[in-house]
């Protein structure tokens, strides 16, 4: 017995290789009577209700039952592809159309700057730590507005010194820096200076110029691009470090459930899992239909507040509650019987130790 245990011990320390397993994901039906609702964005408040932006209309989550909202409610348009709110509790809506419907005290109303809006798909939004409102769109750059005491809007774009107008994610750095993610690369603009001062591209050791997901975790960016996978890009050194092996194709976006674990929502390859171990070495495990999910094309993935994971689709959303209660079966490439013993390493995969062998 003492042999048995020392040769399951050293095969531990010694495999590369460990099973990870599939969680249970919940299908949900975002508005009644109809199934092809396409989930564009995810977004949850400060009063923890959960916001799903649609292909028809805005959708409210209280925790027990859903509520709709669209143009007969005074939405700008019912396509909703960003949502994002204020510190003062007011929910911005933005559209593909390009419109922006504001949310304050149950009252939907248009929003209309005195230079009106652009045309072009509204892709993200960014709240500063003043409370001025930034948002990203498909083809005509980035604009901020900065409060009702600054009732203007400004505009960002090429002619400015931007890498490309189609912006899909921007975010706030140390001090003034705000990182901006393009077609082409991504941008540096300094609010203080006003002007683009910096741009990262394939010249600069970026794995690809089109940059879908900006987030930064500690002091370090995360880059998601649309065919180059994940890496990271620390400001301070100017470095960037390659996530290696991705092979999973174009990215949606990704959310962190801690520095050592991130989802990535991908466009045809369903979700995929990323944990990192002591070494910062990734080990990927993707969760497709055959795990559990709808389809294999998601939209958008999201993690509230209580770290319960949202998955957005063409057609539908479904929820991966944070309880740690997973079944395994042959689905998964498990099918081991005479189990002795089971762990769990740093990074949350779970080792088997079994009369056939460990995985």
């Amino acid at each position: 017995m003492f042999k048995k245990y020392l040769t399951i011990k050293t095969l531990l320390f010694c495999s590369i290789a460990a099973f990870s397993q599939s969680p249970h994901f919940e299908l949900l039906k975002a508005i009644k009577n109809k199934n092809d609702v396409q989930v564009n964005t995810i977004f949850q408040d400060k009063s923890s209700f959960i916001w799903i932006g649609t292909n028809q209309g805005l959708v409210k989550y209280n925790g027990i039952e859903f509520n709709s909202f669209t143009t007969n409610n005074n939405l700008a348009n019912n396509e909703i592809t960003a949502i994002a709110e204020d510190s003062l509790g007011t929910l911005w809506v933005g559209h593909k159309n390009g419109l922006i419907s504001i949310f304050e005290n149950g009252t939907i109303t248009p929003f209309k700057p005195e230079e009106g809006l652009s045309n072009a798909e509204i892709s993200s939004f960014l709240v500063t730590k003043s409370n001025s409102v930034w948002f990203t769109t498909l083809g005509e750059g980035v604009y901020y507005w900065g409060g009702k005491n600054r009732k203007r809007i400004y505009n960002i774009n090429t002619d400015d010194g931007l890498l490309d107008n189609y912006t899909y994610s921007i975010v706030q750095g140390e001090g003034s820096n705000f990182y901006i993610a393009t077609d082409k690369g991504i941008s540096v603009f300094d609010s203080i200076q006003d002007k683009i001062v910096d741009s990262l591209t394939m010249i600069d050791g970026l794995p690809d110029n089109i940059v879908k997901h900006l987030y930064f975790i500690n002091g370090v960016l995360w880059i998601a691009m649309e065919d180059g996978g994940i890496c990271r890009y620390y400001p301070k050194s100017k470095e960037f470090k390659i996530v290696p092996h991705w092979m999973f194709g174009s990215i949606n976006n990704f959310i962190a459930i801690n520095k050592n674990e991130i989802w990535i929502s991908t466009k045809r390859n369903g979700i995929i899992r990323v944990t990192f171990d002591e070494f910062e070495q990734p080990w990927y495990k993707a969760y497709e239909k055959k795990q559990g999910l709808l389809n294999n094309q998601t939209k958008t993935v999201f993690l509230d507040k209580e770290f319960n994971i949202w998955i957005g689709f063409k057609d539908g959303l479904m929820l991966k509650k944070n309880n740690h209660l997973e079944f395994l079966d042959n689905e998964d490439g498990f099918d081991v019987k005479n189990i002795y013993n089971l762990t769990f390493d740093k990074t949350g995969n779970l080792w088997v130790a079994s009369q056939q062998g460990l995985f």
